[in-house]
């Protein structure tokens, strides 16, 4: 979307990710791994990002669209096969979607699930209904709560808290050594115990004018301010990995809005102020001569 912003106007608050079969893949994909681009998701005949299945690890991920609505629709007869995290089959298309759809009950993520009465991989009508409902939403900007899991820094941004560095190991090209299998363990279950100890994490939650953050794999990062993020007439405090690192006022840099809009090409969602908390824990407030460059673009 901040390529095609700097060519036309985009309305950043509309913006959407759709996609039929390795479409369909992919829109889960930027959905998970960038879900404050979007307003909305609709993935036809494909599957979630990583198969789901017994070992799990698809459950590290799928929190990630708390705040995007998706649409998640396949036909009755799709009988493509879809791989688990070892490359082994795990059911048709058919099948992993709607066991997806059970294991999903009660975690009150804003996913629809539309089995197509009768439709094949090829020759799957979309439901309409739920196309157009998906496609009215406007983008969720500024949500009180962020919880957000990802492989590499530069997917590392997520509404109000951006990741700038990176700590300790990585989930990188070649794949780690695996950790030793358990009696009877499948492939995927093994490479899943492999690699979520590698997920780089943040997760953020605003009560008042207290924030409280954590991180994996992250050293320093970013919390952003929007116009109605807190009351700007109060102090504020900063929580990092469960101690105090920020008390004080903050006010909102006009300055600081427009350099950061002109560096993601987002001016629907201003950011007023940012503070800046490094791997030690010393935070320091963010200006335009200050601010760091997104980590996606780099």
């Amino acid at each position: 979307p901040g390529i095609v912003a700097r060519l036309v106007h985009v309305d950043a608050n509309r913006v959407y990710a759709l996609g039929y079969s390795k479409g369909g893949f992919a829109a889960w994909h930027v959905t998970v791994y960038f879900p404050d681009r979007f307003a909305g998701t609709v993935a036809l005949a494909a599957g979630f990002d990583v198969a789901p299945g017994p070992d799990g690890f698809w459950k590290q991920l799928a929190p990630n669209v708390a705040h995007v609505p998706v649409l998640n629709a396949w036909g009755e007869r799709d009988s493509l096969i879809i791989r688990d995290l070892g490359e082994k089959p795990a059911g048709t298309f058919a099948e992993s979607n709607r066991w997806f759809a059970r294991e999903l009950r009660g975690l009150g993520l804003p996913i629809t699930h539309v089995e197509v009465p009768g439709a094949e991989h090829y020759q799957m009508p979309p439901p309409m209904t739920e196309v157009w409902d998906t496609l009215a939403r406007r983008r969720a900007v500024d949500p009180p709560h962020v919880a957000h899991a990802f492989r590499h820094l530069h997917q590392s941004s997520a509404y109000w808290l951006e990741g700038v560095s990176w700590s300790g190991p990585s989930w990188g090209d070649p794949w780690p050594a695996r950790v030793a299998a358990n009696p009877g363990e499948s492939d995927a279950s093994v490479l899943a115990r492999t690699l979520e100890p590698l997920l780089g994490r943040l997760t953020g939650v605003r009560d008042g004018q207290v924030v409280r953050i954590t991180r994996t794999h992250i050293g320093d990062l970013v919390l952003w301010f929007g116009e109605r993020s807190i009351n700007w007439d109060q102090p504020v405090t900063i929580e990092a990995d469960g101690r105090a690192v920020f008390t004080g006022r903050l006010a909102p840099d006009v300055g600081l809005a427009l350099a950061r809009a002109k560096a993601t090409m987002d001016f629907e969602r201003l950011c007023f102020a940012g503070v800046r908390v490094d791997a030690a824990g010393a935070a320091a407030v963010v200006t335009a001569a200050t601010m760091p460059e997104p980590a996606w673009k780099r």
